[in-house]
């Protein structure tokens, strides 16, 4: 990592150190950033992901940079993300997988796009299926969810053509991971959002579960649909495998 450092490939930060371990962080420069994203044009050009990339591809990319003995708010949300799609990664037959913060433009003609936290192509029989991840930490209000996450999928299945120009599929599903920072409640919270997919115009394209539970077993149906809620509170996993959704 010095070496990439020394040659300007690479800039790096140190977290706050709050406990007994220290973390610190490879930052890719400008010059870094524009190799990869040429890489990556080059990589699925031709590829069932060529559509759904290329608008994911910024045409401007400039290099995070991050103030010394500072944490930003969003650095735990993204270090979790980042943690579930690698375990996901490891298990799944997946074309494409992201993290980018607001991958895609804000609108579409009359259509709020929406913003994933993750976002994964899994190969299934040759055939490329879309899924967009949102990763919640019970910060926000119900409310707000709905606004931010459901009402733009929701607005993606009524504007299909939308759906087709941006992402090249023609169906997609939403895959939420709960925590529950504030409460500490994560199964309340995620019927919570059970309840608000329901009341939603496609309740059929969301899924939930627990983010520790996904973590810890992203090869095993931990997924909760409307309709197929868990059938207890407790927080085991191994308590739910008989009403979990695949």
């Amino acid at each position: 990592m010095s070496a990439l450092a020394k040659v300007g490939a690479v800039a790096r930060w140190d977290r706050t150190r709050s406990t007994q371990v220290a973390e610190r962080y490879a930052l890719p420069t400008a010059a870094t950033l524009d190799r990869a994203l040429a890489a990556i044009k080059r990589r699925v050009a031709g590829t069932s992901s060529e559509t759904l990339v290329t608008r994911m591809l910024p045409k401007v990319r400039r290099p995070l940079a991050l103030e010394t003995g500072k944490d930003p708010k969003w650095l735990q949300h993204q270090r979790e993300v980042n943690d579930l799609v690698v375990s996901i990664a490891a298990v799944r037959n997946l074309s494409w997988a992201s993290t980018w913060e607001a991958p895609f433009v804000t609108r579409a003609g009359i259509v709020d796009l929406p913003q994933p936290d993750y976002v994964l192509i899994e190969e299934a029989e040759r055939v490329p299926f879309l899924t967009f991840g949102e990763h919640d930490r019970g910060s926000e209000p119900v409310e707000r969810f709905i606004a931010r996450k459901i009402v733009p999928y929701t607005d993606l299945v009524r504007f299909p053509e939308v759906l087709m120009e941006y992402c090249g599929v023609s169906a997609f599903r939403i895959d939420v991971s709960v925590l529950d920072v504030p409460r500490q409640q994560p199964m309340r919270r995620l019927h919570e959002l059970l309840e608000a997919a329901a009341r939603s115009g496609h309740p059929e394209i969301f899924r939930f579960t627990l983010a520790g539970w996904l973590a810890a077993h992203p090869a095993r149906p931990t997924w909760f649909a409307v309709g197929q809620p868990p059938q207890s509170q407790s927080l085991s996993w191994e308590d739910h495998q008989s009403d979990a959704a695949a």
